[in-house]
């Protein structure tokens, strides 16, 4: 479950501040830049989301729609505290992070986690599966 998710065409953008772009974006070519801030309850929300359901089908096409994989990171994952709210310059600070530096505390990956504590952790696979299985039940009910 996500509690707060900001996009360009979302109506609360005022709230994730001015969107700005990762030094990566500005000369790459195609005009285009990701777009997604998210907030999560979990690193195994976040999982259970991105890698199953109609998530994890796309995902695992991403390779038909990219020409080549990209020098630099195209997410990066952090914690933040229940009342902070990240806006898009935080985002880019996070993202240029971990392509600078890879993956640590302050910014990581899918495949190098990080507890709140900055120990580095693996997920509770047991609870993805049952994030995963809920998730699809909802968007089976949901119209």
């Amino acid at each position: 479950m996500f509690p707060a998710r900001a996009t360009t065409e979302n109506r609360g953008r005022k709230v994730w501040g001015v969107q700005v772009f990762p030094k990566y974006w500005k000369h790459n070519g195609d005009g285009l830049a990701p777009s997604t801030l998210s907030l999560w309850t979990s690193a195994e929300a976040l999982i259970a989301a991105t890698f199953h359901g109609i998530h994890g089908k796309a995902y695992r096409r991403g390779a038909e729609w990219h020409a080549h994989p990209a020098p630099w990171p195209n997410y990066a994952i952090w914690w933040v505290s229940k009342d902070h709210q990240p806006d898009w310059a935080e985002a880019v600070r996070k993202i240029e992070h971990l392509g600078d530096h890879g993956p640590t505390e302050t910014a990581f990956t899918f495949k190098a986690l990080f507890d709140p504590e900055g120990r580095s952790f693996n997920p509770d696979t047991a609870k993805i599966k049952r994030l995963a299985a809920s998730n699809q039940l909802k968007a089976q009910i949901e119209p």
